[in-house]
């Protein structure tokens, strides 16, 4: 006999495979043959060949014991010599909470150690979810306050900006029960996608606002005014926000790595456009009931909106920006006007150059290896 043969034999009987699957109803079972060794002489009584009804086993041709195996990978640690120990988490395990769990458990392993050996955490993958989770955070956050910020200077009265910066956090609070109930973690991508969301949180709850302070304007009472400027526009935001749902929506239904990647993303994008669709037509009608109130103007005994009260007190200078800003914005639209020809030509060129960019992205591979 050889060596290849022993060999051969060892790995014969020192099985651990896979045998298949059980069902039993909605639960699977994953099945695997286990014949390992245990000990030693479970190694040495192995048969290696029989032949002439002679079964010859590894002990009696070799001496079986235990021994140490040749170090190919040495580890080192602050300058001195370490054992390292890898320890992986399931494929559905979340990973900041296993590493959570892991630093718990090190910390009462440590006090059980013996004198002259410490443990040290070298790589952390939750470190870097983590970092990118506060990132995330912090951008929307950040987002929320500069779509509040731009909606003042549009709007340009600190009511109706208050009342529409609060469908920000309500939106993202009613999200956030949602992703929850629906089994969504907060991951990158759907952290992600609340962060994408945050400047269409106040698309409807501008319409609704001004189509009530539409109403205001005409002396219609204050719950008057919010029910009929929401009834009109009702109907016209919910196509909007279900237009826009329906481009995300499909990609629930995506199978493989493209699920797994946008998921999330695209049910925390949809879940926020539908949080923030429940507020505009029920939170800031009633909020638009208590604080929208109509001065007179003196000398006339007609009602007039506290825009337009605003708009008369405001200093000149910002009313002389605002005028700068109104003739610039109408020579730009005049000059499209006239060279309807250049400007559409313009549109073609960017419209060819975009499917083209388009196309050759879609022929590269998804992943680089």
């Amino acid at each position: 006999m050889t060596v290849e043969d022993v060999k051969q034999s060892l790995a014969r009987n020192n099985v651990n495979l896979a045998g298949g699957s059980l069902y039993e109803r909605e639960a699977s079972y994953l099945v695997r043959a286990f014949n390992e060794f245990e000990d030693i002489p479970d190694i040495g009584s192995t048969i290696i060949v029989e032949r002439n009804n002679r079964k010859v086993v590894l002990k009696d041709i070799a001496r079986v014991e235990r021994g140490y195996k040749e170090r190919e990978v040495i580890t080192h640690v602050a300058g001195e010599e370490a054992v390292e120990l890898a320890l992986y988490k399931e494929g559905d395990a979340n990973t900041v909470q296993v590493a959570r769990r892991l630093e718990t458990a090190l910390e009462r392993l440590k006090e059980t150690l013996p004198e002259g050996i410490t443990l040290s955490t070298v790589y952390d993958q939750s470190h870097f979810i983590r970092q990118s989770i506060r990132e995330i955070v912090s951008n929307a956050i950040l987002g929320g306050l500069i779509a509040i910020l731009i909606l003042f200077f549009f709007l340009k009265d600190l009511k109706s900006t208050s009342i529409i910066g609060v469908a920000i956090p309500i939106s993202i609070i009613a999200t956030f029960f949602l992703m929850y109930q629906t089994g969504v973690t907060m991951n990158i991508m759907s952290l992600g996608g609340l962060a994408l969301g945050v400047g269409m949180l106040v698309d409807n709850s501008i319409v609704v606002l001004e189509a009530i302070f539409r109403h205001r304007s005409k002396g219609k009472p204050s719950a008057e005014a919010s029910n009929v400027g929401t009834s009109e526009v009702a109907m016209a935001v919910t196509a909007s926000t279900l237009t826009t749902i329906a481009v995300f929506i499909p990609i629930i239904f995506v199978q493989g790595v493209a699920a797994q990647l946008f998921r999330d993303q695209a049910l925390t994008v949809s879940f926020s456009l539908l949080a923030s669709l429940a507020v505009a037509i029920t939170i800031i009608p009633m909020f638009s009931s208590w604080s929208i109130r109509l001065i007179p103007k003196e000398g006339n005994e007609s009602p007039s909106s506290d825009r337009a009260e605003n708009e008369a007190q405001r200093p000149g200078k910002i009313r002389g920006f605002f005028r700068r800003l109104a003739n610039i914005a109408r020579k730009i639209s005049s000059f499209f006007f006239v060279n309807v020809p250049t400007f559409m030509l313009g549109i073609l060129w960017r419209v060819l150059f975009s499917l083209y960019w388009f196309v050759m992205m879609i022929l590269k591979p998804f992943m680089y290896v």
